[in-house]
């Protein structure tokens, strides 16, 4: 398991896991047009950026 913050909220996740899908999980909004299943991740417009 790996800690993560986000947005101030302590979280846990399988190191498998994404960031993006551990704030889902953790119900933390993320904006993510990439992500969307039909679409194969770009990651061009930086939308989704984490520190």
């Amino acid at each position: 398991m790996i800690r993560l913050t986000i947005d101030g909220q302590k979280i846990e996740a399988s190191e498998e896991t994404s960031i993006l899908e551990a704030a889902i999980s953790a119900d933390i909004y993320i904006p993510a047009i990439c992500a969307h299943p039909m679409l194969t991740p770009d990651g061009s417009c930086r939308l989704c950026l984490v520190e």
